[in-house]
């Protein structure tokens, strides 16, 4: 399965204020894909390879590796604010359906739990307790294939700290880069 994420990268603060606003994205994307990439390894272990620049999310091959379609904040702040807002009410909604349905069913987390410990369920997968799982590890601010964001320079699925940088004046060194992540 493919998911699109948008990963915000921290540049520094001189590219952005003392070169073309095509360098900042080009330093973020790279940051991105040698970050995610790390030592021939995943940072994550939730995907297995992923296209810097939107995949097959956006217009163009699929496979390509692009900064174009990378928003810097201090080019375009309001496409950068609504790009973000847009990708968390996805994370929004994709928790919101998974906890109706484990509603409707009227699912018990620490039964299933323990169930499974006891052995009634090792030994076939139970996708109620994964949607249980899923869902509170979105809660707790996990990068997940459902968080649709990701704060590279914080480490953290939340984007508080872009947002104070913005309120403090340094919204100038974020750029949100389109990830498509296979897993």
């Amino acid at each position: 399965m493919h998911t699109l994420h948008m990963v915000a990268v921290k540049v520094d603060a001189d590219t952005v204020l003392d070169n073309p606003i095509g360098s900042a994205k080009e330093e973020a994307c790279g940051d991105v894909h040698s970050t995610l990439l790390g030592d021939e390894q995943p940072y994550a272990t939730w995907y297995d390879w992923f296209v810097v620049g939107g995949g097959r999310f956006v217009e163009g091959d699929a496979y390509s590796e692009n900064h174009d379609n990378a928003i810097a904040y201090h080019n375009e702040p309001e496409k950068f604010i609504a790009e973000m807002d847009k990708v968390l009410g996805w994370r929004k909604e994709t928790a919101t359906q998974m906890l109706e349905r484990l509603k409707d069913k009227d699912f018990d987390f620490i039964n299933a739990i323990e169930t499974a410990l006891d052995g009634g369920k090792e030994s076939r997968f139970d996708h109620d307790l994964y949607s249980g799982l899923e869902l509170s590890r979105i809660a707790n601010g996990y990068w997940t294939p459902d968080s649709h964001f990701f704060d590279l320079a914080n480490g953290t699925a939340s984007n508080e700290f872009i947002l104070k940088d913005i309120e403090e004046g340094r919204g100038h060194e974020w750029v949100l880069v389109p990830v498509d992540f296979h897993y």
